[in-house]
This record gives C-alpha cells, sequence and structure tokens, in this order.
C-alpha cells in the first residue's frame, strides 16, 4: 500500500510540474509525458496526445536545421552515455509569434534500464526582454536605424575583415544641409518627419553589406565593405539623389539636401578614428564644393 501510495504521489507531482516534462527510453521514444507538455502539444500543433510513441527528435521545430542538428547530437550524446545532461536554448518560433524554450534533458538509469527526462521551459519573456535591451542599446529611437555605438562596433568588425583579405572599404558621412533653419521655421516634429524619411531612403539604397546609421543630430554615416573610390561615387550619387527627393510635410513640399564625405581604407594603417576623422573633414569640404561631387 505504501509503495503504491508513493508511486500515486511521484505521479501526481510529475503531472502538476507547471514544466512541460516528458520521458523518453533509451531509443528516444516518448513514453509518457505530463500535463502541461501535453496542453502545449495541443495548443501549438493540435496534437492532444502529447506526442506519445514519437521519437522525440520528431516532436521538436526549430527554426533551422542548425538548431535540429545541435540538438540531435547533444541528445546522441546523452542517450550513448557520453554525457549525463543536456541544457540549451532554442527558438521555435511560428508565424504569429516569437518564443524560445530552454531544453534540459538527464539521463539516469533505473531497474528497467536507461531513461531521458526531459524539461522545456518557456524563457520566451526574458528572451524578448533581452531583444529589446539590445534594440535600445544599438538603434537609433526616431529613426530605427543603427546608432553610433553599433555602427562604430559594426565598422571595427569590417576593418579588421578587411586587414585580412586585403579589401578596401569604405566609410562616409553624410550631414543634412540647412537642417537648423527647417527646425526653426517648421518645428521640430517637421525635422523628424524628414530624419525618418532621409534614414528610410538612405537605407534603402544601399547593397546588402552596406550598414547605414543615425550617428546623432542630422547626420548619418554609412560602412561599405569592398568598396573601392569608384564604388564610393556610385553609391554616393545614389544617396544624393534618393535623399533629394521632396518630402510632404504639413506645410508643403520640403526637398533635403545632403554634404557627403568619405574615406577609403586599403591598407594597414588607418585606425577607424583616423577614418571618420578624414570623412567627416571631407564632409565639410563637400559642403563648400559642386553639389554635384563627393569629396575625399
Amino acid at each position: 500500500m505504501k509503495a503504491r501510495e508513493q508511486s500515486e504521489l511521484f505521479e501526481a507531482a510529475f503531472q502538476a510540474a507547471p514544466d512541460s516534462m516528458a520521458l523518453l527510453d533509451q531509443e528516444g521514444v516518448i513514453i509518457v509525458a505530463n500535463k502541461a507538455w501535453q496542453e502545449f502539444c495541443a495548443g501549438n500543433s493540435g496534437e492532444s496526445g502529447g506526442y506519445l510513441g514519437w521519437n522525440y527528435l520528431a516532436s521538436i521545430s526549430p527554426d533551422d536545421t542548425a538548431e535540429t542538428d545541435r540538438i540531435q547530437r547533444g541528445l546522441s550524446d546523452l542517450f550513448a552515455g557520453k554525457r549525463q545532461q543536456l541544457k540549451l536554448e532554442y527558438p521555435c518560433h511560428s508565424p504569429n509569434r516569437k518564443r524560445w524554450f530552454l531544453l534540459h534533458a538527464t539521463r539516469f538509469e533505473y531497474s528497467g534500464g536507461n531513461a531521458v527526462l526531459v524539461t522545456h521551459v518557456d524563457i520566451t519573456a526574458r528572451r524578448l526582454a533581452e531583444e529589446k535591451a539590445h534594440e535600445a542599446a544599438t538603434r537609433d529611437p526616431l529613426t530605427g536605424m543603427h546608432n553610433r555605438r553599433s555602427f562604430e562596433e559594426g565598422a571595427e568588425r569590417s576593418l579588421k575583415l578587411a586587414r585580412r583579405t586585403g579589401e578596401s572599404v569604405a566609410l562616409l558621412y553624410i550631414d543634412m544641409d540647412g537642417f537648423k533653419g527647417l527646425n526653426d521655421e517648421h518645428g521640430h516634429a517637421a525635422g523628424d518627419r524628414v530624419l525618418i524619411e532621409v534614414g528610410r531612403r538612405l537605407t534603402g539604397c544601399l547593397r546588402e553589406t552596406d550598414v547605414a546609421a543615425r550617428i546623432g543630430g542630422d547626420e548619418f554615416a554609412v560602412i561599405c565593405p569592398n568598396c573601392d573610390d569608384d564604388g564610393v561615387r556610385q553609391i554616393s550619387n545614389r544617396i544624393r539623389e534618393e535623399v533629394s527627393a521632396p518630402v510632404e510635410l504639413d506645410a508643403g513640399a520640403y526637398k533635403p539636401s545632403a554634404s557627403i564625405g568619405a574615406a577609403v581604407f586599403s591598407g594597414q594603417a588607418d585606425t577607424l578614428v583616423s577614418l571618420m576623422e578624414q570623412a567627416d573633414q571631407a564632409m565639410y569640404h563637400d559642403k563648400q564644393a559642386d553639389p554635384d561631387t563627393v569629396t575625399h
């Protein structure tokens, strides 16, 4: 009677656990699943039985094959006795929401052989909070573009790669002309609308490998990997053309204009600081030059 009560107690505790839990046999087949596991399966895929009798790997659905391979390798080592525990996080996004789970698997022995206890913990709230914090730290809140910190980190990586490969890297500075007058005449709301539109246009006219950022006020910057002097002229002319299209404001159409300066890294000596200084200086020279030229 005592043994049966203990068995019932353990079964009740297993079923009452708030996290999704399942027992796998030594082949990886799901033999028992608690209520939380079954409810999740029913809500996620309509499988009300909790995938009982399925191989565990067939019941998980990470976003890409790399995640599946990573989990499969870990579980294979677990079932082979090469490790006793496996703990990892993986994404399992659905079409209408993002989700992440902590997978914790433990191998143990009992009188019938070996088994694995798998627990899934929903860590979506934490991961979304981390994403939000990262977004706040790396994105400009007005335009959604990279901010100065994120831009400089990306530029440093591009220079590091260029030193290894010998490829050139271009850095462009873009400064809006007459922007203070726009704010003074039409107000900061109008100025913000122009900055948002310029940021959208700037991002949209670049190559996939280029990175654009708002680095402060009415100043933008672009890092262009594998870009020489000819590439700089092409990209700069495209930026100038896109940026100069009229923006509709409450007071009427406003036609922005921008000064552009560029510096090209093609050796070992230049640092990011010196490259930014060169591009900044070239941009100020451009304000006094022919508007159809780009100084670098």
